[in-house]
């Protein structure tokens, strides 16, 4: 069967697997010294990404520094895609979103999200 062709307007997303939605406050409960800011109850998570271009509508967004920038400087465009939430380090306001989810170790979270 033939590939479908990607959207000009979005990067291509790499397979993966469907997932049932998790709400993000059972997700920040099963993170040891995670902090959520705002309503986390509202929220479900149906995948995590650490690249603003792949996010996917109820994403995680991991918003962690990188090598030439951090991924919180990307908030906007992660927000743009559909991302449900974002995760990152305390001290690293991203102030469009209406829930953080903030752990010190950002990406030990990642991983443990992941799992999830």
């Amino acid at each position: 069967m033939p590939v479908p062709a990607p959207d000009p307007g979005q990067a291509p997303h790499p397979p993966r697997p469907a997932v049932p939605a998790t709400p993000l406050a059972e997700l920040a409960e099963s993170l040891a010294g995670a902090a959520v800011a705002g309503d986390a109850q509202r929220v479900a998570v149906t995948g995590v990404t650490l690249d603003s271009r792949d996010v996917r509508p109820g994403d995680l967004y991991a918003a962690l520094p990188g090598s030439r920038a951090h991924g919180a400087d990307f908030a906007g465009q992660a927000a743009a895609r559909g991302a449900a939430a974002v995760l990152t380090r305390p001290a690293r306001g991203v102030a469009t979103w209406q829930v953080v989810l903030v752990r010190r170790q950002g990406r030990w979270a990642v991983s443990e999200v992941a799992a999830a």
